[in-house]
């Protein structure tokens, strides 16, 4: 399984030139996918989706995935914590989406934050576009 953070589906939705056609293809391909529940949240907040009928699109586009979402729970909120204990630095929601593809089983994290490609996790492989 693949976990996705939000940059992911923030490149589709907003058709980056760059990093939305492999974006695009990682939500497409056929292995199992999740991602924390916190995607809606930092997706929404966009400056881009200012406009109700837009946020409302994109809801629905999110609906629409064929992804585990995986729920902020105590479960995740613990393993979060650990993660911030062992990596000083590491920000409160990169530890929740993290936490979230650990407790979900995945493999594999893709994200375009370079700062999280420099963490040691022994759980999860962390890996760009």
């Amino acid at each position: 399984m693949i976990a996705l953070d939000t940059n992911i589906f923030i490149y589709v939705l907003n058709g980056h030139e760059q990093f939305g056609p492999p974006s695009a293809m990682l939500l497409k391909d056929k292995e199992p996918k999740t991602a924390s529940r916190l995607v809606y949240a930092e997706v929404l907040a966009s400056p881009k989706l200012e406009d109700e009928l837009i946020r409302s699109k994109a809801v629905s586009f999110l609906d629409k995935l064929d992804i585990k979402w995986q729920e902020v729970n105590y479960n995740v909120l613990i393993e979060a914590a650990n993660l911030r204990r062992q990596q000083p630095g590491l920000k409160l929601i990169d530890a929740l989406h993290i936490a979230s593809a650990i407790i979900a089983h995945a493999e594999t994290f893709f994200s375009n934050d370079q700062d999280l490609q420099l963490l040691k996790i022994s759980e999860l492989i962390i890996k760009s576009l």
